[in-house]
């Protein structure tokens, strides 16, 4: 099994949840094999396609599986952008197990009836087991993960925590160099497709 710990800054909500963000990450990372930091949390998919088993823990306030009926036909196409790279990775049968972190006014859907992509012929026969979690104690029974991956998700994050991005990223990079990467898309825009395929 690959485990991955995948951060979306827009989770932060209040000090309240930096505080058990920074509880779970800076334990986390001592241990981690590998840290990406990127703006855009579809970046993650670049990690990833090499890989199989994933269990993804996701801390984040999007599910990102699949939002618009746009997005249907990119997963298609093995494009992935910021608001349906967990679809491209459930569409290539990437994942074991998906944990989704969520906060209290986060957008719940039961993905098998009322997202775009479970609505249409475009996963057949799944089988994925598909966790909704209010808090972070599942995430921090993991003793280490895979990989880390931070996004800072700046059309979506709180201004107030523009400095945890930076923050975590230098903390990494000054303790962990060795493992801490940050990946970049061009252009630098939330939907600008990365391309993948099976």
């Amino acid at each position: 099994m690959y485990k991955v710990l995948s951060i979306d800054l827009d989770w932060l909500q209040s000090h309240f949840h930096l505080k058990k963000l920074n509880t779970i990450f800076f334990d986390k990372v001592k241990t981690a094999d590998r840290i990406v930091f990127s703006r855009h949390h579809h970046m993650i998919v670049k990690e990833l396609m090499n890989k199989d088993n994933i269990i993804l823990h996701n801390i984040d306030h999007h599910h990102d599986i699949c939002y618009e009926d746009w997005q249907v036909p990119d997963i298609q196409n093995g494009r992935a952008t910021h608001g349906c790279w967990v679809g491209n990775l459930i569409y290539l049968r990437k994942l074991n197990e998906y944990h989704w972190y969520k906060n209290g006014n986060s957008q719940v859907l039961n993905p098998y009836h009322n997202s775009y992509i479970f609505s249409t012929d475009l996963i057949k026969d799944i089988d994925l087991p598909y966790h909704v979690e209010d808090d972070l104690t599942k995430a921090e029974l993991i003793d280490s993960y895979n990989l880390i991956f931070v996004c800072s998700s700046p059309e979506y994050m709180n201004n107030e925590y523009n400095i945890v991005y930076d923050v975590y990223k230098d903390m990494c990079k000054t303790n962990y160099n060795f493992k801490t990467d940050e990946t970049h898309i061009t252009p630098d825009l939330p939907n600008y497709p990365i391309r993948i395929c099976k």
